[in-house]
C-alpha cells in the first residue's frame, strides 16, 4: 500500500527483502521520493507477510499485515510519522481457521476500519469470503460468507459509504461450469447484511475488482470477463443496476488487475494492467469517454448467501524493528 499524510510525505508498505525471512516493511518518503527511514516487523507469527494498507489519521496511521500464506492469526499496527513509536494488536480467531486480508479502508469520520479478505475453518475446505470491522480496542465483528460456492471465494476489496454503511466485492464460484460471478454486499456498521446482489453474464466468468463511492452516493464496480475484456457498472445505495459500460482494448491481451479512483473534479479513473503494460485511463463522472461503449450483457439479480459470525481474541503487541 501507499499512502500520503498530513505532512508532504508518502508511506510505502510491502515486505523486506531478506532471504530467510519476507517480514512486513514500511518506509517514509519525502515529496520527491528521498527514503527518510525504513521499518521491518521481524516478531509476528508468520514468515512471509507485508503491509497490505496503510489508513492515516492526523500525524499517526494504522496498517494491517499479510500473510502470502493463509494463516490463523493477523495484526493491526499504529505508528508515528518517525518510524520511531510503533503499537499493535494481534487478533485471533476463536475457532481454528486461516485467513488473508485483501484490503481495508477507514470508516468516514471513525477511527474503526472495514477489512475484507477470504477465510476457511481448519475442519473444511470450504473458503469463504470475509468482512470484517475492527475498532481501536479490537475486532468488533467479523463475518464469513459463502453464496453457493465452494472453492473460490473472495471478498476482494470494500468500500466505506458515506452512509455509514460498507459495500464490497465478493467474487464467488456459483455459476455453471466453476465460472464466476460478483456479488455486491452491503452492510451496516453492525455487520448485518442488507442486500446482497449478482452480478453475472449469462455466459462466463465475471471477475470483480474494485468499487468506489460517486459524489451522488451510487457505486461504480470494476469487473472484467473470460476474454479480459473490461465492464463498469454502476449500482444505486439500494442495489439496483443503473448501467453498464463495456472497454474492449484495441491491443491484445485483454485487461486485468482493475482498482478505480476518483479524482478531485469526480471523475472516474481506472488503472490496471493491459497486455503486459500499464494503464490508466480518466472517464468523466458518468463513465463516459475513452472508447467505452453502452452494454447491457451483465445482469443484477438477488444473491443468496450463508453467514456465520466468527469471534477474535484480541491481544497487545509490541511490534520490535
Amino acid at each position: 500500500g501507499v499512502q500520503t499524510c498530513a505532512l508532504p510525505i508518502f508511506l510505502i508498505g510491502g515486505k523486506s527483502s531478506d532471504p530467510s525471512f519476507f517480514h512486513p516493511q514500511i518506509l517514509k518518503t519525502d515529496a520527491s521520493g528521498n527514503i527518510s527511514w525504513a521499518k521491518y516487523f521481524d516478531n509476528t507469527s508468520y514468515w512471509q507477510g507485508q503491509i497490505i494498507r496503510i489508513l492515516p489519521h492526523g500525524s499517526t496511521y494504522s496498517m494491517y499485515t499479510y500473510a502470502e500464506t493463509p494463516f490463523n492469526d493477523f495484526y493491526r499496527l499504529e505508528g508515528d510519522a518517525n518510524g520511531i513509536s510503533f503499537t499493535g494488536q494481534q487478533f485471533t480467531p476463536d475457532t481454528a481457521m486461516s485467513f488473508r486480508v485483501f484490503d481495508a479502508e477507514q470508516m468516514q469520520n471513525s477511527s474503526s476500519h472495514i477489512l475484507c479478505g477470504h477465510a476457511n475453518f481448519n475442519s473444511t475446505a470450504t473458503r469463504a469470503g470475509m468482512l470484517m470491522k475492527t475498532t481501536p480496542a479490537g475486532v468488533q465483528w467479523c463475518r464469513h460468507i459463502t453464496s453457493g460456492g465452494n472453492f473460490k471465494n473472495d471478498i476482494v476489496d470494500v468500500a466505506a459509504g458515506a452512509d455509514g454503511n460498507s459495500y464490497s466485492l465478493f467474487v464467488c464460484e456459483n455459476m455453471p461450469g466453476n465460472q464466476y460471478s460478483t456479488v455486491v454486499l452491503k452492510f451496516d456498521s453492525l455487520g448485518n447484511k442488507i442486500w446482497a446482489k449478482k452480478l453475472s453474464l449469462s455466459t462466463g466468468t465475471l471477475n470483480g475488482c474494485s468499487i468506489i463511492e460517486s459524489a451522488s452516493h451510487d457505486f461504480y464496480i470494476a469487473t472484467y470477463d473470460n476474454l479480459l475484456v473490461a465492464y463498469l457498472t454502476k449500482l444505486d445505495a439500494s442495489g439496483n443496476l443503473i448501467w453498464t459500460h463495456k472497454w474492449t482494448p484495441s491491443l491484445s491481451g485483454g485487461v486485468l488487475s482493475l482498482k478505480l479512483f476518483k479524482d478531485a473534479s469526480g471523475n472516474i479513473v481506472m488503472t490496471g494492467l493491459l497486455n503486459s503494460d500499464y494503464f490508466v485511463a480518466r472517464l468523466d463522472a458518468n463513465g463516459g469517454g475513452c472508447g467505452f461503449t453502452n452494454s447491457t450483457v451483465i445482469s443484477a439479480t438477488n444473491a443468496t448467501t450463508v453467514i456465520t459470525n466468527i469471534t477474535f481474541t484480541t491481544t497487545a503487541f509490541s511490534p520490535t524493528t
